[in-house]
């Protein structure tokens, strides 16, 4: 089912209004008015007339009746009763009217004006029936009379006898062919008729007549988009506009048309120029409403909509564009209301379920939102929102596949719509085809080149720096004042190794941003994995020396201070930030975060105290500020006060049930109170929440290796997997489980579940080369290792590894290649510091055992002394 859009509505509420032809009356549901009165019909009727004929009128009586059957008099009577009805027609006292046409026709049958003017008089009464009546004797008196013809043919088409005005009104077009009124009326007809092409025949008629006939031209406009040529009707009612600008119902359909057309900057500056002439149209805010909403101006969007509602514009589309943009607002309470509202109304309603849906979604609920979701694809198969919210929530599911499915479908439904890009672009990262993803995000910047998500898309993925750059130019240009978009530009710089220009960049970004938290944090991480943590404090360190009354740059001194475990420091950096600005809540947290360091290396209570009165001051500042509330649990706990810091991780978990963190930080209270199987509970939610993320099920396996358990973690690990096959991460960690236990082919039979969730998982092909490595397997490990190391080159372990399976194969240069590459990412890997003396031993490379046994002394000095007993002799 598909919904008549909202602009389709207001077409048609604006097309009672439509023009004055001898137009479309107001108040007459697209019937036309009568035609102007004719001479004869016109005279004016003053009080000294009007008594005069009345005068006349009664000597005449008089006369007839000596003499009823007199010719003459009869004539004279019936000529001063249509004088009279003449005078009351032309002084808008149709009743009157009436009664005198009435009068004149008794006395003067054969008169065709005066049952002319008998069928308007019945007409300004709405007696349609008795009018018709009375010009059908007017038609037999005069049957060449143009002005009858026409007037019946409206009166026909006011009674809905469609076919009848229609032939009617054709003949009068055979006896006027240069009467532009007669072709247009008739091809209203035509339009009512459902008949466009001939609508459209008959109104190029009358403008051939009249050019700049405003009102033809809007309704040709009419006819034309009834032909499915809607640029077109917008190129018709332009028109009509440019020949009268005060055709207000030409104005509104032209709004409409560009709505509908979806040009919504044409159709805001529509709008507000029928809003500056009549403050109180509805349809106008309505419109207006839409077409911000559409552009996501969602804030004003939303109050033109309200405005438009509160003047009495309610429609099923009206409420459902406006609770896209209650949604957009994050007044998620109001768009629940409206959405349940219209869904109560008609439970059919496709729309509805499926913006319900997206709301769900918004709100984490996913099961909701897929229940709603297919609801809404029961009614309506081809309902593209829904199709798209079923493709984000496999995205979040890490279903890829099936969320593309989903995104062509809608695709199918709607080929136009960027948002399913945005789906298949965010699936195949999952599926880590960067290639494949880029060019989905491609195909969003040429529908939406407005949309900043595409362009960051290319700017975060693709492999060219000047196109990748360039789009993070663009991204920028669409959302300069998201925090966000502000560091895409130096990130994307230095993603793609371009180290010196992203440096640049960052600084030039944080000039002109100073307060973006973000900015500053990225670009202290990327100069810390370049130069090293000491290296990211002196370059703040020397921008708050430039600038003493920075804030920001006083916490990033403190945040690397942190990185470097140097707590006191960091705790005197946070301060001169608090100090510079105590409104920021974050300031309060991050000293917090200090206090929460430093009781791991000194007073701990004492500090757990200090830590949780930052985090209770940030809280004050920002009730909302989850990351506090979480930490102060944190410092709760290490104070002994289990119960206190349960309570606040639960308030989280209340306000945001799908808040992975607070899952975590619950299983570690309960653990700590003694609740082992609550603690297994609280990590399982935080897995089944966040599959991939590799902190939960670490944390799982710490629980059962502190019970001693790992018959129970297997079987927990196995009943999660049971749950959440697709998840790489919980085969890895049964994997190394298995492995840890000797259960070596089931170890290899985990590590290839995992690499057939996910081919690309460096993890998982390391986990199955180690376990066919424990097995035996060597050439089996050397390939699933050379995977490994191809997806993440900076793998250390996968390297190691491969160096020993190569020297366990005779591959010597390769082992020896494979475990220096291992020793540039990891210098302190005994093991890989192990198979390198060896490897070099058995090349006869003297030099290479004693560097490696060298710096294996400083690591394992007992281990270096038996290699050089063994491989120096």
């Amino acid at each position: 089912m598909n919904r008549v859009p909202l602009v389709t509505r207001i077409l048609c509420a604006a097309a009672v209004a439509l023009t004055q032809y001898h137009g479309w009356s107001d108040d007459s549901a697209l019937m036309p008015s009568l035609p102007p009165l004719k001479n004869d019909l016109a005279r004016e009727l003053s009080e000294e007339s009007k008594a005069a004929l009345l005068r006349k009128i009664t000597a005449l009586e008089k006369n007839a009746k000596a003499t009823p059957n007199d010719p003459a008099i009869r004539s004279q009577l019936g000529a001063a009763y249509f004088k009279l009805g003449s005078g009351y027609l032309k002084i808008g006292k149709p009743k009157e009217s009436a009664e005198a046409f009435q009068t004149a026709v008794g006395f003067t049958p054969a008169n065709a004006d005066a049952w002319e003017g008998l069928g308007i008089s019945l007409n300004s009464l709405d007696k349609i029936n008795e009018a018709l009546e009375a010009l059908q004797h007017a038609a037999e008196a005069d049957s060449k009379s143009f002005d009858i013809c026409m007037l019946r043919g409206v009166t026909l088409l006011r009674a809905r006898k469609t076919s009848e005005a229609r032939d009617t009104l054709a003949k009068a077009v055979e006896l006027d062919p240069d009467s532009k009124n007669a072709h247009a009326i008739l091809g209203f007809v035509y339009l009512q008729e459902g008949k466009p092409q001939e609508a459209v025949a008959e109104f190029g008629r009358a403008l051939k007549i009249a050019p700049n006939d405003s009102e033809t031209l809007a309704n040709r406009a009419i006819a034309l988009l009834a032909m499915h040529d809607l640029p077109g009707a917008i190129a018709a009612t332009q028109g009509a506009v440019a020949a009268n600008p005060d055709n207000l119902a030409a104005r509104r359909n032209l709004a409409a048309f560009l709505a509908k057309a979806q040009k919504y900057d044409e159709t805001a500056v529509e709008a507000k120029a029928l809003i500056a002439r009549q403050p109180a149209d509805k349809e106008a805010w309505a419109l207006l409403g839409e077409a911000d909403i559409k552009r996501e101006r969602y804030p004003q969007g939303v109050e033109e909509m309200e405005k438009a509602r509160a003047l009495g514009f309610d429609s099923p589309e009206a409420s459902l564009e406006l609770a896209n943009g209650l949604v957009s607002v994050g007044r998620l309470d109001d768009a629940e209301k409206t959405l349940t509202g219209l869904i109560s109304a008609n439970p059919k309603d496709a729309h509805a379920l499926a913006a319900l849906s997206n709301l769900r979604l918004k709100q984490k609920r996913v099961d909701e939102s897929n229940r709603y979701a297919k609801e809404a694809l029961a009614i309506d198969p081809q309902n593209v929102v829904a199709l798209l919210t079923l493709g984000n929530n496999c995205n979040t599911a890490n279903q890829p596949d099936e969320a593309i499915r989903y995104a062509h479908q809608a695709l199918a439904a709607d080929s136009g719509n960027w948002r399913a890009w945005g789906v298949i672009g965010l699936a195949e990262e999952h599926r880590n085809r960067s290639a494949e993803a880029v060019a989905a995000y491609k195909k969003i910047t040429e529908l939406a080149p407005h949309q900043f998500g595409g362009w960051q898309g290319v700017a975060r993925l693709s492999n060219d720096y000047s196109e990748a750059c360039s789009a993070a130019a663009k991204s920028f240009e669409c959302a300069p004042d998201d925090p966000a978009e502000q560091t895409l530009l130096p990130y994307t710089q230095a993603r793609l190794g371009k180290y010196s220009d992203a440096v640049a960049s960052y600084e030039s970004a944080l000039s002109k941003y100073p307060g973006n938290k973000m900015l500053a944090e990225e670009f202290s991480k990327l100069i810390s994995s370049r130069r090293g943590g000491e290296e990211a404090l002196r370059e703040f360190q020397n921008l708050v020396k430039q600038r003493p009354d920075w804030p920001l740059g006083w916490r990033m001194v403190g945040y690397n201070f942190v990185m470097l475990d140097r707590y006191s420091e960091a705790e005197e950096a946070m301060q001169k930030a608090i100090h510079l600005d105590e409104k920021d809540p974050i300031f309060r947290r991050d000293l917090g975060l200090v206090y929460l360091g430093l009781f791991q290396t000194k007073d701990a209570i004492r500090f757990a105290r200090k830590a949780e009165d930052a985090f209770r001051k940030a809280l004050e500042l920002d009730p909302k500020l989850t990351s506090a509330s979480l930490q102060l649990s944190q410092a709760l706990l290490t104070q002994h006060r289990a119960i206190e810091a349960e309570d606040f991780c639960r308030k989280v978990i209340d306000a945001d049930g799908k808040s992975v963190p607070a899952w975590q930080i619950l299983s570690k209270i309960r653990n700590e109170r003694g609740h082992f199987p609550e603690a297994v509970q609280a990590i399982e939610m935080a897995i089944r929440l966040a599959p991939r993320e590799i902190s939960s099920w670490s944390t799982l396996q710490e629980l059962y290796t502190r019970h001693k358990d790992p018959a129970g973690q297997e079987k927990e690990l196995r009943q999660l997997l049971h749950e959440l096959p697709k998840t790489s991460t919980g085969w890895n960690f049964l994997g190394a489980l298995l492995m840890g236990e000797g259960k070596i082919d089931d170890a290899i039979d985990a590590g290839r579940r995992a690499v057939e969730v996910d081919d690309k998982d460096a993890v998982a092909w390391d986990t199955l080369g180690c376990a066919q490595s424990r097995g035996g397997h060597f050439e089996e490990a050397m390939e699933s290792l050379k995977k490994a190391v191809s997806y993440r080159p900076i793998f250390g372990n996968a390297w190691t590894t491969l160096g020993y399976v190569y020297l366990q194969l005779g591959k010597i240069d390769e082992s020896i290649d494979a475990c220096q590459h291992a020793l540039k990412i990891n210098p302190q890997n005994a093991p890989n510091l192990q198979n390198l003396a060896t490897a070099a031993f058995k090349k006869g490379d003297t030099g290479l055992v004693k560097d490696a046994c060298g710096r294996l002394e400083e690591i394992n000095a007992p281990l270096a002394a038996e290699l050089r007993r063994k491989y120096l002799k």
